[in-house]
């Protein structure tokens, strides 16, 4: 099912949903084009995504999404919706000082990228609901911490924000949704109310730069990167359309996979929390050297 939405200017912003490359690598994905049962998932399965799952007798694909699958992304009139490659941004004073927050371990999401989710569990079923009947839209990614011992220790205080986008009900009433990163946040209380979800406060202030126009990575070297990432990528036994690896943005490219490779949730947490492109870019390097390295290890201990 197809929704639309009116804004506060009265046009109506359509929400579609779309069968990009974008939902091809994450929700339809890698395995014959349906949504993985062994996705990621949250409280008993509240939420699954696709990303890098493994399907029966089926070989990972990773690819990363082209520009023309974001330029050629429906838009509305709706002041919400501004230039650039995903729609939805405002000014950092008109964005809420209070949002929904949606605990996920291991899913990332980043200014300016789209994650598609599977959601069928009733208490953030209920969050989309009322976010749908807002006038932002918006939901905060955060990610759970842990004690050592393994424990939970509530959650980071920096997440990410993403205006829903993308929406449609299934027939046994679960709803798909694309968030499209917005800003991140960093919070400033947890609200726990009558609803089945918790509320932050949340303030935007340190990310100023996500509502701008991105900075480009001076340092990046491309070719030494995807040199790099075949090496993990054969490691990891994942395969990549590098056609669109070598022409994708160098955001593009470095979100995406900041969002996909298979790292643990506090290395996803800090590439969410790296200050820049470049800094992001570096994370990722390190993470997929330590990788190799790591798997280098047990190879020679076997």
């Amino acid at each position: 099912m197809h929704a639309d939405f009116r804004c506060a200017t009265g046009r109506v912003c359509h929400l579609v949903r779309r069968s990009s490359a974008v939902e091809q690598l994450t929700v339809n994905q890698l395995v014959a084009g349906s949504i993985p049962a062994a996705g990621a998932s949250i409280y008993s399965g509240a939420v699954r995504i696709g990303h890098l799952s493994v399907g029966a007798g089926c070989a990972n694909r990773l690819s990363v999404p082209a520009a023309a699958d974001f330029a050629a992304t429906p838009r509305s009139r709706c002041r919400w919706c501004a230039a650039g490659y995903i729609g939805g941004m405002k000014p950092v004073s008109d964005l809420p000082q209070s949002i929904p927050v949606f605990p996920l371990p291991g899913a990332l999401l980043l200014p300016r990228s789209r994650l598609p989710l599977n959601i069928f569990e009733p208490g953030y079923l209920a969050m989309l609901d009322d976010t749908l009947a807002s006038s932002h839209r918006l939901i905060g990614l955060v990610q759970p911490r842990k004690n050592p011992d393994g424990a939970p220790a509530g959650l980071h205080r920096i997440g990410c924000a993403g205006r829903v986008t993308s929406f449609s009900e299934t027939e046994d009433g679960r709803y798909l949704i694309t968030l499209s990163g917005i800003s991140r946040f960093r919070i400033r209380d947890i609200r726990e109310g009558d609803r089945p979800y918790a509320c932050a406060d949340v303030a935007w202030d340190s990310f100023t730069r996500d509502m701008t126009i991105p900075h480009p990575d001076d340092g990046f070297d491309r070719p030494r990167f995807l040199n790099l990432l075949g090496k993990f990528l054969e490691a990891a036994r994942l395969r990549t359309d590098w056609d669109n690896l070598r022409e994708a943005d160098e955001e593009l490219l470095i979100n995406s996979l900041s969002m996909l490779c298979p790292f643990a949730p506090e290395d996803k947490q800090a590439l969410l929390e790296a200050p820049c492109l470049q800094s992001r870019r570096e994370t990722l390097t390190t993470l997929m050297e330590f990788e190799l390295a790591a798997g280098s290890g047990k190879e020679k201990l076997q």
